[in-house]
């Protein structure tokens, strides 16, 4: 025996599902007396509750790990063992007062959220990386002062690919949907302040122990050789040889792939369905099969009708218009169950040898007596302007359906039954939808909106920073080229094979191009400098790949 129950949350009890759906199920379970692998939870707050337990898992599965993978790249990449723990626990801070901002502003880790400690945390590593190896640059070709030579060496470029990275993640403040713009506020204030920490703590450490970070005594020589761009790397210098004899055909290869695969940008698709963000072994995809299975469709489509002062329409004739909409409704094909007033009202169906004009009488009577039962259940609303009739049609969560080509069927299709016998359109009678199953398809829509607005607008704004300081439109332009390369392969990949893209894909355009901002500024800054020293490109273009490899 099969028992279904509904319950409805009030909106401010959406914020402590995480306690009260606990409760729901070991009530169910003790007072109900049924087996906890019998009891089957679905609906919006599960699935809010489920994204929520799922990110937390994987941020509590994945910290450890992360971290030590980014302690072993500063033990890797940094030439001392103490200045690569240095970057670590610096990284650590700023990942922590980013969490505290979010803290004192009021706010609670989300599911985007959670992805701001780790950035945070990348983007502090890849700036202490290089400020660290440019004072160890100097400090080997024996320049006097190698770390006020390294700060003003490098704070331009740290300054500037924060200032980009900034400038990605804050152009996610265009969206519409609050979690998305709380994401780009928060990752780029975080960024802000992950560099100023960077220009002051790592300086900071270098003047007062100099000798504790790098294990020996500073030089003190009056050398004035260029910096030798550190230890020299045989696989830095093949590549080197290698793009500066097939460069052209190299920039020509990752031209045409970019063009090639970016196109597919335009057969992108959103989504932010369950069963996109969760794993096929989730309990709750169980949950919802078993339930779509054994009792129906759980996914609403709610239809409201609105009667204005200008109807003509009496109360039965109001209520004879509804149940001609439910039954068409109920013919749709995907509908799984339909509900309307009609269905808590029968009385249109006059028996065999009664008085057809007298019945309606009755039935305007009782159905006058009952509308107060009828707003109750929610399936009628009286109001200053008229009323409001609702029709719930139910769908499937897991059927691969278009709910935004759905809807619009559904619209089309009752719209066209609010006619009268001269099949005239009904005066003061409108029709429209509502319901999560709109709501998500307008979500759906809003991501790609975001997508591409905050993508484009994070984009001139970069390119004009790189052409004001690459001097020039061309050599702007050309900078720009390696920065949208990964994001014209991973995006164009995801649209030629008919991926999709949720709402943390979203977020991952504007953050990339803010981060690759970051290599491509040193990497350029130290190829210039090296040509303004008098060294032919292809010189300069090793000793900056020994440098920002």
């Amino acid at each position: 025996m099969l028992f279904r129950s509904v319950l409805a949350f009030a909106p401010r009890a959406g914020a402590d599902r995480a306690r009260l759906v606990p409760l729901i199920r070991k009530a169910a379970i003790k007072h109900c007396e049924i087996p906890a692998e019998d009891l089957h939870l679905a609906g919006p707050v599960l699935d809010g509750l489920e994204v929520d337990r799922a990110s937390q898992a994987s941020l509590d599965r994945f910290a450890l790990p992360s971290a030590l993978g980014v302690l072993f790249t500063c033990l890797l990449f940094l030439r001392s063992q103490r200045a690569a723990w240095l970057v670590f626990l610096l990284s650590v801070f700023c990942e922590g007062a980013t969490l505290a901002l979010v803290h004192f502003c009021g706010d609670s880790l989300s599911a985007l959220l959670i992805v701001l400690p780790p950035l945070i945390q990348t983007a502090a590593v890849s700036g202490g990386i290089h400020l660290v190896n440019y004072y160890f640059d100097f400090h080997e070709s024996g320049e006097a002062d190698p770390f006020g030579k390294a700060l003003r060496t490098a704070w331009l470029p740290c300054a500037l690919s924060a200032a980009t990275t900034a400038i990605g993640l804050a152009s996610l403040m265009v969206s519409d949907l609050s979690p998305i713009r709380a994401f780009g506020a928060y990752g780029g204030a975080g960024m802000v302040l992950t560099t100023a920490l960077l220009l002051t703590a790592i300086p900071g450490a270098f003047l007062l122990w100099p000798r504790v970070l790098l294990g020996t005594q500073p030089r003190n020589s009056s050398a004035t050789t260029p910096v030798t761009s550190g230890p020299d790397s045989p696989g830095w210098n093949l590549l080197a040889r290698g793009l500066t004899r097939w460069g052209t055909a190299v920039a020509t290869v990752c031209a045409l792939m970019t063009l090639g695969l970016g196109w597919g940008t335009w057969n992108l698709r959103t989504s932010v369905r369950i069963e996109t963000l969760l794993g096929a072994e989730s309990r709750l995809l169980r949950d919802y099969a078993w339930l779509e299975q054994q009792i129906g469709p759980l996914v609403p489509l709610e239809v409201v009708v609105r009667f204005d002062r200008r109807t003509r329409l009496d109360a039965l004739q109001r209520l004879e218009l509804i149940d001609r909409l439910h039954a068409e409704l109920t013919r749709m094909p995907g509908v799984g169950g339909t509900l309307s007033a009609s269905t808590f009202a029968p009385l249109l169906d006059c028996p065999e040898g009664v008085d057809r004009a007298r019945y309606a009488e009755v039935a305007r009577q009782l159905l006058e007596a009952g509308k107060p039962r009828l707003e109750q259940a929610g399936y009628l609303h009286e109001g200053a302007h008229g009323e409001s009739w609702r029709l719930t049609a139910r769908v499937s969560a897991l059927a691969p359906l278009d709910y935004g080509l759905f809807e619009t069927a559904v619209a089309e299709r009752l719209t066209g039954l609010l006619t009268d016998d001269s099949g005239e359109a009904l005066p003061g009678v409108t029709l429209s939808c509502t319901g999560i199953m709109p709501v998500v398809h307008a979500i759906q829509q809003q991501l790609f909106a975001d997508l591409f607005s905050s993508f484009l607008s994070a984009l001139v704004v970069i390119t004009l920073v790189m052409i004001v300081v690459q001097g020039g439109l061309v050599a702007g332009l050309l900078s720009m080229a390696s920065n949208i390369f990964p994001i014209a392969l991973v995006f164009g990949w995801l649209g030629w094979s008919g991926g999709t893209v949720d709402i943390g894909g979203v977020l991952t355009a504007s953050v990339a191009l803010g981060i690759a901002i970051d290599n491509t500024l040193h990497l350029l800054t130290f190829f210039r400098r090296e040509v303004d020293g008098g060294n032919p490109a292809s010189e300069a273009l090793r000793r900056a790949y020994q440098h920002c490899g």
